[in-house]
């Protein structure tokens, strides 16, 4: 959890830096960081929450797995942002959506 989170931060602030491109823009930084959040909170209170109201087994298993994809979403949102921090492909504002060109340089 927290080491998780603390190694996401080192490489917002370091691979931008490292690799000479801009900085994530804050938008998809902001959204990694509350999907992974919830998302562990989640799955940290799903196991007690099944201890504590004796509920079917499914349905805890459902939400756990819920709190697991959103967590595997979160983790997607940072490996974009990495992978366009490193220019394997161009991360900006305009960029995120499907079929756009990167912009060249003059």
């Amino acid at each position: 959890g927290w080491i998780s989170m603390m190694i996401f931060g080192l490489a917002y602030h370091v691979i931008p830096r490292f690799s000479g491109s801009p900085l994530i823009p804050d938008r998809w930084q902001k959204r990694h960081w509350w999907i992974a959040n919830i998302a562990l909170i989640g799955m940290i209170l799903m196991p007690i929450s099944r201890n504590i109201f004796q509920q079917p087994q499914f349905l805890w298993t459902v939400c756990f797995l819920f709190f697991g994809v959103l967590q595997f979403i979160g983790i997607l949102i940072f490996c974009i942002a990495m992978f366009g921090a490193l220019k394997v492909f161009p991360l900006n504002e305009k960029s995120l959506t499907l079929g756009c060109k990167p912009k060249t340089c003059c």
